[in-house]
């Protein structure tokens, strides 16, 4: 028996946006989860920064350059798993997980690189929001921030650092990186133009719960190693696609142009100024790589 539509189906999709502002998608984890999500970080909890919240890198961007990117709508949206489950067995389709964020923002706290696939995998969710109106979606970019779960744990990494990066270990590297790719399929099927900007994983010897594991030099150069596996096809594939682009997330942090430390917050996430400095190093890549008409960032680390 055929389907009948949705209502969501049934109803015309928003025309593209009449101010010129570049659309901006985001897939990932914690790394690109607003931190003003009230349902998921609650007030009092301490999470993101407690009662002195700190700013998420997308929602630095909202602020300082939203008459010029746009990211959709801040509120609440989605729902539970159980709840997309159901809808589904009536021919309907939900958005997950219920989560405070911008509407284009499909990452959520916790993904790793399989949430990206699936029917309710980040890519999936997005290609099907991008299908609404694909033209509104010709000139975008989409950010993919994801991976820090899959490799930046000591269940991943302590084998690399005690025999070095085993065929084995590669397949496991190849599996992460080939989701992401499958991602990159999936929502270009959704709008072929659309620009994708691909982000490594921070690096993980500067993370503070893995900082004292992975200390020692030697080790230090074994995760370094791992990460630039990891890196090596996100990299290569955005060298020869036109429309995408890699962004090292590791060395800057090091580097001289690096904001003021603490680098992170009491719930390891990165602080106001980490993302604000991510946030400028992004626009920076979206001039150059997509002439973008987004005007650049300070590098201050100040909040918006």
């Amino acid at each position: 028996m055929r389907r009948l539509p949705t209502l969501r189906e049934l109803v015309p999709a928003p025309p593209p946006p009449p101010d010129g502002r570049l659309r901006l998608l985001v897939l990932g984890d914690s790394n690109a989860h607003a931190y003003g999500d009230t349902l998921w970080f609650p007030p009092g909890s301490g999470l993101r920064g407690g009662a002195e919240r700190a700013w998420q890198w997308t929602e630095v961007l909202a602020r300082r350059r939203g008459d010029a990117i746009d990211l959709g709508a801040w509120g609440l949206r989605g729902r539970s798993a159980r709840a997309a489950r159901l809808a589904r067995r009536l021919g309907r389709t939900l958005r997950v997980p219920a989560k405070e964020d911008f509407a284009w923002c499909f990452a959520w706290s916790g993904a790793g690189t399989a949430d990206l696939l699936g029917e309710d995998g980040q890519a999936t969710q997005a290609a099907r929001e991008i299908a609404r109106a694909p033209a509104a979606w010709a000139d975008a970019v989409a950010v993919v921030r994801i991976g820090f779960n899959d490799l930046c744990t000591p269940e991943a990494l302590d084998p690399v650092v005690r025999d070095g990066p085993t065929p084995a270990w590669r397949e496991r590297v190849a599996t992460w990186t080939g989701r992401i790719l499958e991602s990159v399929r999936v929502l270009r099927r959704a709008q072929p133009s659309l620009g994708v900007v691909l982000v490594g994983p921070l690096d993980a010897t500067a993370w503070p719960p893995l900082a004292a594991r992975y200390a020692d030099p030697a080790a230090r150069a074994r995760v370094a190693e791992a990460q630039d596996a990891f890196d090596a096809p996100l990299r290569a594939w955005a060298e020869a696609d036109p429309r995408g682009a890699f962004l090292e997330d590791r060395a800057w942090l090091r580097g001289p142009d690096a904001p003021p430390a603490p680098h992170f917050l009491d719930d390891h996430h990165c602080t106001t100024a980490v993302n604000a400095a991510f946030a400028a190093r992004l626009v920076r890549l979206l001039r150059t790589r997509f002439a973008a008409t987004v005007p650049p960032l300070p590098d201050d680390g100040a909040a918006p």
